[in-house]
């Protein structure tokens, strides 16, 4: 009898470490689960605003690399569920690169043609004023030529590194 016992003790014991076992196994894949649902929401804005901005793809990417070092298996269930690299591949940083480089050269034209206008005119009103005027264009038209190509190369090689870590 006490041996029956005993048995039937032991086999209780098994059979509750067994189920123990089953529920922390869900328990963590449920975990896991909802963490990758969670990084997939978390960056959903990160794909849509990358593509309006390719500077914003450059503010995520420090948050994606966190993640990545935080939650690598979820994002690489992430990566392997879609494209490649999530939220963002290589491929995407190539194309913010184009656009940035578009966007730049359609802005230097239209800045061109701005300053050529103003010059027209000024030279048009003639005398000092005019002179006076068309000095103050030209201090104007470099000052923003250099912000705005400061920005753009900037901003072109963090993009580049992206696609090109030893550039």
């Amino acid at each position: 009898m006490l041996l029956a016992l005993g048995l039937v003790v032991t086999i209780f014991g098994i059979a509750t470490i067994y189920v123990g076992m089953l529920i922390v196994k869900e328990l963590r894949r449920s975990r896991e689960e909802a963490t990758t649902t969670a990084l997939l929401a978390l960056f959903v804005p990160a794909v849509r605003e990358a593509r309006e901005d390719p500077k914003r793809l450059l503010a995520w990417e420090p948050a994606v690399a966190v993640a990545r070092r935080l939650f690598g298996p979820a994002m690489a269930r992430l990566d392997g569920a879609g494209r490649g690299g999530y939220p963002f591949t290589e491929a995407d940083a190539r194309e913010a690169h184009a656009r940035w480089t578009t966007a730049w050269l359609a802005w230097e034209r239209a800045h061109d043609e701005e300053c050529r206008l103003k010059a027209v005119a000024a030279e048009m009103r003639g005398g000092a004023e005019g002179r006076a005027e068309l000095a103050a264009l030209e201090r104007d038209k470099l000052q923003r030529y250099q912000q705005r190509y400061e920005e753009y190369v900037r901003v072109g090689k963090a993009l580049k590194a992206l696609f090109e870590p030893d550039a």
